[in-house]
């Protein structure tokens, strides 16, 4: 694997409000998954959503699943502590072309914004 050539998955996802509040400002969470360690582990970060008049931190709440259908078994992406904008992924199946979902959701005073990010392992390590 060559360090230069790793590509990196990111994706801007919106919602129409904060926590569906009408004249909320927008919600943006930007997700994007490395395979630094692969095939150990994924490692995923976010920059957090605008939290205008947030009065405490704010906590993400972060599962994946294989494959785009709801009915997946859905798993923890480990956290240290709540409040981290990480998490790592190290139960993935290796050399599958079904994307793995990552679901972030932060929850914020207003209401929780969610985010998905799909990307397949084997993609992000070039």
């Amino acid at each position: 694997m060559r360090p230069s050539l790793l590509l990196v998955v990111a994706l801007w996802a919106g919602c129409a409000s904060c926590g569906g509040l009408e004249g909320a400002p927008a919600c943006h969470l930007q997700v994007q998954c490395r395979a630094f360690r692969y095939p150990i582990a994924v490692d995923c970060s976010w920059a957090p959503p605008p939290a205008p008049n947030s009065s405490g931190p704010t906590s993400y709440i972060t599962t994946y699943r294989l494959g785009l259908a709801l009915r997946g078994e859905s798993r923890p992406c480990l956290q240290p502590t709540p409040e981290t904008r990480r998490c790592a992924i190290r139960d993935f199946q290796m050399f599958s072309m079904v994307p793995y979902v990552l679901n972030v959701t932060a929850v914020l005073p207003g209401g929780p914004s969610s985010t998905l990010l799909p990307f397949v392992p084997e993609r992000i390590t070039l």
